[in-house]
């Protein structure tokens, strides 16, 4: 199947429904976004009532003070009711906020987790409070309204770790930035990370094709395979290498395994990855190969391409091209029926 194109390529749909067990997950966009109105309108109310004289000032301030701290508990994983995300609630959380609203906080005091949270909180009532009194100054309701859906649009991006800007690109780098805030070790869903992990082994297999074709290493197939089995065992979060990395819930059998195997057609969840893996390290020596043919000597963009669309594949990301020549073909395509013989008429 075309990443790019199936619902929910992302692999978002099968990590909440594993990641929730039974309680709503910090975890879903659509869990935050529900937190975040219910606040929005708690203080839309409060202020309501308190400006048509139906309950003091005071009280209208007591009501949204205590829904900012409920707010700001239940995203640093104090509300038993919700089921946090690991180390992002509340370590990670304060941590991207202490970056992304570092000129709308107190830096000394958003050190505490709980603090900085409840200080992002705080800058969530403003933005409320500022757009609500536009109504005052003759703006409509229906543009008010506007102005409070993007709010909480961005304060649930916020508060999820997903940036606001739309840009697909910045998304995933932003996306990254903001779990790493919740480790000092590499996140093996980071798109860099595990891109710089898969072009290490290839140029490894590579450089033993060659060897191969000089008649030095007999057993580069089967080395393929056991390296492209241990690369897909650790981004599934397994092995004694695994320890080294921030393993998230994707990496693992059950979103991870799962989501190739639906997206691909795959027989079986438990070797997906390695498929994976496996038939994306045969694209490239079919790229290699193609282009030594037509004799190019400069084709190095073309196997980071390769790497980028298996990164892509492996983290349940869509990927897209401007290259009309692969645009809308199914990725990572059919496994090759052995990688290192050259087609027949081929020269070595």
């Amino acid at each position: 199947m075309d990443t790019s194109t199936k619902p929910g390529s992302s692999g978002l749909h099968i990590a909440l429904a594993k990641a929730n067990s039974g309680k709503p997950y910090l975890g879903d966009p659509r869990v935050v976004s529900e937190l975040v109105r219910a606040f929005i309108g708690t203080i839309a109310a409060s202020v309501g009532q308190s400006s048509a004289g139906k309950i003091s000032r005071d009280d209208s301030i007591k009501a949204i003070d205590t829904a900012l701290y409920a707010l700001a508990d239940t995203l640093a994983g104090k509300n038993d009711t919700y089921e946090t995300v690991g180390e992002w609630n509340p370590g990670g959380l304060a941590a991207y906020i202490r970056e992304i609203l570092a000129n709308s906080i107190n830096a000394t005091d958003a050190e505490d987790d709980l603090n900085a949270i409840q200080q992002a909180c705080a800058v969530l009532c403003r933005d409320v409070y500022q757009a609500l009194a536009q109504l005052n100054k003759g703006e409509s309701e229906d543009d008010v309204a506007l102005t409070l859906e993007g709010i909480a649009g961005d304060y649930t991006n916020l508060f999820a770790g997903l940036p606001v800007d739309g840009d697909e690109q910045e998304r995933l780098e932003q996306l990254v930035t903001a779990h790493e805030c919740a480790t000092e070790r590499p996140l093996l869903t980071s798109v860099d990370v595990v891109s710089e992990l898969i072009r290490q082994a290839y140029a490894k297999c590579v450089a033993r094709r060659g060897e191969y074709f000089a008649g030095n290493a007999p057993d580069a197939a089967a080395q393929d395979v056991t390296d492209m089995r241990a690369l897909g065992e650790l981004l599934e979060g397994k092995g004694d290498a695994a320890s080294e990395y921030a393993v998230q819930p994707w990496n693992s059998v059950e979103q991870m395994g799962e989501y190739l195997k639906e997206a691909y057609d795959l027989q079986s969840a438990d070797d997906a990855a390695f498929t994976v893996l496996l038939t994306c390290l045969g694209n490239v020596y079919r790229t290699i190969d193609d282009a030594e043919k037509r004799k190019l000597t400069d084709y190095g963009w073309m196997i980071d391409g390769e790497i980028e669309m298996a990164t892509f594949a492996v983290l349940g990301l869509p990927w897209e091209t401007d290259d009309e020549a692969v645009r809308g073909e199914k990725y990572p395509g059919e496994p090759p029926a052995y990688p290192f013989e050259p087609e027949e008429g081929d020269e070595q």
